[in-house]
């Protein structure tokens, strides 16, 4: 029968059917991208539906935070947090103290790289972050919203088959939130900065099933980041 044909019984192309995700794929490979992966733009209108239509930074965490929670139950059976030891420690502490130096690199170079004439308050005020309401933001931006992006972005792959392209993705919709804040020249350099953090945080979890690693070292990241963000914006 034809559903017993193996791949080599299909020609050249040696195509085998994955029907659980609904694509077709070289045999013996992992593709670039899957029609399941159009999920992983869902930041990307979050932020442009909560910061360029709405101007409010809450809409566009909510948003995407709701739209990854869909994502995830959709998944159905995901992989836990993982070990609570870390088995590869030489990659989690250069991984940490690189996370933690972000918000210092920020609060230095931020007269620097930001746009002209703004300061980071006005800058934070213009989406409806100020006084307790940018508090309760920060709290829920570096306390849940690490977990659900490591699980969202990096948790899925599949063993042995490490995703890092996923990773410029995950770049790449920081930077329609730090076109509001730095300079166009910097956004380059800041995007090389997050896929590479971003690969790192992969290699984590895929080599070494350091889930756990890879969660506290994108939280430090954002503790970090909006520490800093915070002592500008009073300053």
């Amino acid at each position: 029968m034809a559903a017993n044909k193996s791949p080599r019984s299909l020609g050249n192309k040696e195509l085998f059917v994955r029907l659980d995700d609904n694509f077709v794929e070289p045999a013996g490979k992992q593709p670039v991208l899957r029609p399941r992966d159009l999920t992983f733009l869902i930041p990307y209108a979050s932020v442009l539906a909560g910061l360029y239509w709405l101007k409010s930074a809450w809409a566009a965490l909510l948003l995407y935070q709701f739209g990854m929670a869909a994502v995830l139950l959709a998944r159905k059976a995901g992989p836990g947090i993982g070990r609570l030891h870390i088995a590869a420690p030489a990659i989690f502490w250069l991984a940490l103290v690189s996370s933690l130096l972000s918000g210092p690199a920020l609060y230095l170079l931020w007269p620097l790289v930001k746009l002209p004439g703004q300061g980071m308050g006005e800058a934070l005020a213009r989406f409806g972050l100020q006084g307790t309401s940018f508090l309760l933001f920060a709290a829920c931006y570096s306390s849940l919203h690490p977990l659900l992006e490591e699980m969202y972005w990096r948790f899925g792959d599949e063993p042995g088959h490490a995703r890092y392209g996923i990773d410029l993705l995950f770049a790449g919709y920081h930077m329609l939130v730090l076109a509001f804040f730095l300079k166009p020249i910097y956004l380059g350099l800041v995007f090389l900065a997050l896929a590479s953090a971003g690969m790192a945080w992969r290699r984590m979890v895929a080599e070494h099933d350091d889930r756990l690693a890879a969660v506290l070292v994108h939280a430090a990241g954002d503790i970090s980041t909006i520490a800093a963000a915070a002592v500008l914006a009073i300053r």
